[in-house]
């Protein structure tokens, strides 16, 4: 105990003759002045230096930020990366010219290809409902008329040869209408990867979520041009969010405004890419001008290769068949079909009469049928 007592003495004594500092549970004002202050605010999709360094130690945890961290969403990365060290172009203009390449190499063939198969399945529909009214007397000429058919009845029989003869057909020409889907099949996963690339690259939102720091480019804060000189910020005159917008808008009328009978499933289809069209404009404009630069040139570029395949000229140099509701003055027609949709008196009323005036030929021809039965 005595010797116990005089180290507890001596360490006292010894802790009186050092600095006060030392023994402070607080850093002191010139400590403090030597830290690096982080920014107050940092501009929207920015990630400040502390953020990269916290996540970079973190793995991704959710579905999408695996998607984020994914092989082809880091392809899609070399790829921008290896078109910016191939050509030196500065980096809206790298973005710009990686989309026209990919859409041109990519999309368009398959653009040709699928309007082929829509032209070959239209040409075959003559034939189908040939096939299906001579089978419709040969086969229930008789039963429908010693069992007093019903008009209804009559129709779905109708109605299932034809989709018998159809499928026939389209194994026979090799032009079923499921391949005209493999634009949409490529064109979508494109988009989707390409955003997503963009979208770590400038690092938007790391904040929030895993960002891995080996993607993002710092270059791209002085990369833009014009009205946004920076492509890892939002357009601050929302001008590429409302091309998005038009541009798409534009792209989906395009395709909307053709002659013939428009079903109700395309109704609902076009309607709702109306809508995601227009809510793609504060999306845009909420993501960095990146992202918004390329969603604009990609629809830019859909809407000229619309135009493009729509030019009766250009459809026979590029080796596209025709069919007979393709006409030589495209681009009139559908002025003619916008006017009388939208802008003539009562011409929606009309309109909608004469599709369903359409929609009852089928039935019209089972009953011709039947009463000559």
């Amino acid at each position: 105990i005595v010797l116990l007592e005089k180290d507890k003495s001596n360490i006292l004594s010894a802790s009186n003759h050092l600095p006060r500092a030392q023994f402070s549970s607080y850093p002191s004002s010139s400590l403090l002045s030597r830290q690096p202050a982080a920014p107050f605010l940092q501009p929207l999709g920015v990630p400040s230096t502390r953020q990269w360094v916290r996540h970079s130690s973190t793995e991704p945890t959710t579905a999408y930020e695996t998607l984020l961290n994914s092989q082809p969403v880091h392809f899609a990365e070399s790829i921008f990366q290896y078109v910016h060290s191939v050509t030196g172009l500065p980096w809206w203009a790298t973005v710009v010219a990686t989309t026209f390449t990919l859409r041109f190499s990519l999309t368009l063939p398959l653009a040709i290809y699928s309007q082929n198969i829509r032209v070959r399945v239209e040409n075959l529909q003559p034939e189908v409902i040939a096939l299906a009214k001579r089978s419709f007397v040969e086969r229930f000429a008789a039963r429908a008329k010693q069992e007093k058919w019903s008009e209804k009845r009559a129709q779905r029989a109708f109605v299932g040869l034809v989709r018998r003869y159809s499928k026939e057909l389209y194994v026979r020409d090799n032009c079923h209408p499921a391949k005209g889907s493999i634009l949409f099949l490529v064109q979508l996963p494109m988009w989707i990867f390409l955003s997503l690339a963009l979208r770590n690259m400038t690092g938007a939102l790391s904040e929030r979520m895993y960002v891995d720091p080996a993607s993002i480019v710092p270059d791209l804060a002085t990369g833009g041009t014009l009205w946004f000189p920076s492509l890892i910020v939002p357009d601050p005159t929302f001008i590429l969010p409302v091309l998005v917008g038009v541009l798409n808008l534009s792209n989906i009328e395009m395709h909307a405004l053709h002659k013939g009978r428009v079903t109700r499933v395309q109704r609902y289809v076009n309607n709702s890419l109306r809508t995601l069209s227009v809510v793609m404009i504060p999306i845009a404009a909420y993501m960095p001008s990146a992202m918004a630069l390329y969603w604009s040139v990609s629809a830019f570029y859909g809407l000229g290769q619309n135009i493009l395949l729509k030019i009766p000229s250009a459809r026979r140099a590029l080796g596209m068949r025709s069919s007979k509701s393709d006409t030589d003055t495209p681009f009139l027609d559908m002025r003619d079909e916008f006017l009388v949709r939208y802008l003539a008196k009562d011409g929606g009323k009309e309109k909608k009469k004469n599709e369903q005036l359409d929609e009852l030929r089928d039935g019209e021809i089972v009953k011709s049928k039947k009463t000559d039965l």
